[in-house]
């Protein structure tokens, strides 16, 4: 549980089907529990543990004396629109879960978070007006100071199809995108591809 993370996205949760027809406009749920009795073994193990009682994320990991980890679902299951099922959403009691998380492991150097929705705004380009890829529920500007408040120092995440992103979002928080497209990491010495 603990060499492993999986959190889920929104292709995860998306209603496409073998069946006819080939898209149904309903609630993407029964994608999101079948991802997540496939994945569960990433969710138990020695220093993991679920945050949120009765809910599947988010799942809080101690690595060792130096390094914690929070995993979030970031999508929006359970929206009726499926215009909004690319964007993302942080629930106000995941986020307090995982303050209270971090508060017992503040001793850790490293307090990661974990999620597919990459949570700041200057990624609004890749946005379609039609299909919002941001974060919805909160805004990105609420949702970063949230996670920085929770006391994150780093948050990895993709679902931007750009290339690698690195952020100072606040004072010992950094952002790092890795996205979809591969790329290089600007800010590291030496580059290096991306797979």
């Amino acid at each position: 549980g603990c060499d492993l993370t999986v959190v889920p996205g929104n292709h995860d949760i998306f209603p496409a089907t073998t069946k006819r027809p080939f898209f149904s406009i309903s609630r993407p749920t029964k994608n999101w529990e079948f991802f997540c009795d496939l994945f569960a073994s990433t969710r138990r193990g020695r220093g993991s543990r679920r945050l949120v009682r009765g809910e599947p994320f988010p799942v809080g990991k101690i690595l060792n004396e130096d390094v914690v980890l929070a995993a979030f679902d970031s999508t929006r299951n359970n929206s009726y629109d499926p215009r909004s099922w690319a964007s993302g959403e942080l629930p106000g009691n995941h986020i307090d879960a995982v303050e209270k998380f971090f508060a017992a492991n503040s001793k850790a150097r490293h307090r990661v978070v974990v999620m597919h929705h990459c949570p700041w705004a200057d990624l609004s380009e890749s946005m379609s007006p039609k299909v919002p890829m941001g974060m919805a529920v909160p805004d990105a500007e609420t949702a970063v100071n949230w996670l920085y408040w929770a006391g994150a120092t780093l948050i990895l995440c993709g679902h931007y199809h750009v290339d690698v992103e690195r952020k100072q979002l606040a004072p010992g928080l950094t952002g790092f995108c890795a996205g979809t497209a591969g790329g290089e990491d600007a800010d590291d010495e030496g580059g290096g591809e991306e797979d």
